[in-house]
């Protein structure tokens, strides 16, 4: 998120208006993707649902999926809201007056307070965090039904593998190796 604040801060308030708006056409590109692909990992978690031992399984893995379908739809929703409210900023003033933290004194109107620079030009958290939300609610939707395939994987392998000690012994490592490459 830190990140993002500064991104927002040189690429936007101390940018030019062209790299200004610059920034709001590669951000609307950012949430297209992130909308298709959160819509992608909400398909396939509803899909991994339908799985043959999903309801024998232990509860917590049907839990994942559907946090992850949930997630994703929640990332798709805010992606093309995010998209749609980005392409409403017609110039980079209204660019600027979005992403900047107001000034606490009260005193004349807005426009009159960014022409006289008495707005400070720091980046608003709330805008950011904003930018920020299809993103993480992406990233959390793609790990939570990796820990959701994985479990389940790992679960319905030993229940077609009881006989084979050896099989079921490896499959186990696998799990738990895919889980801690997954989570570090």
């Amino acid at each position: 998120m830190a990140e993002l604040l500064e991104s927002v801060q040189s690429n936007v308030l101390l940018a030019s208006d062209k790299e200004g708006l610059d920034f709001r056409t590669m951000q609307m590109d950012q949430c297209s993707m992130a909308g298709v692909a959160a819509a992608l990992i909400a398909q396939v978690a509803n899909s991994t649902l339908q799985l043959q031992y999903m309801p024998t399984i232990h509860w917590a893995v049907p839990a994942l999926c559907t946090c992850s379908l949930i997630l994703g739809l929640l990332s798709v929703y805010y992606s093309f809201q995010l998209h749609y409210s980005l392409a409403n900023f017609t110039s980079a003033y209204h660019l600027r007056a979005a992403f900047t933290r107001r000034s606490e004194s009260n005193e004349g109107s807005s426009e009159e307070q960014m022409e006289e620079g008495r707005w400070a030009m720091l980046a608003s958290y709330q805008a950011t965090f904003i930018l920020w939300l299809p993103f993480s609610l992406l990233r959390l939707a793609i790990y939570f039904y990796l820990v959701a395939i994985v479990s389940y994987w790992g679960v319905a392998a030993e229940m077609d593998l009881q006989e084979s000690r050896a099989r079921s012994t490896i499959v186990s490592f696998l799990f738990f190796d895919t889980f801690f490459c997954i989570s570090g």
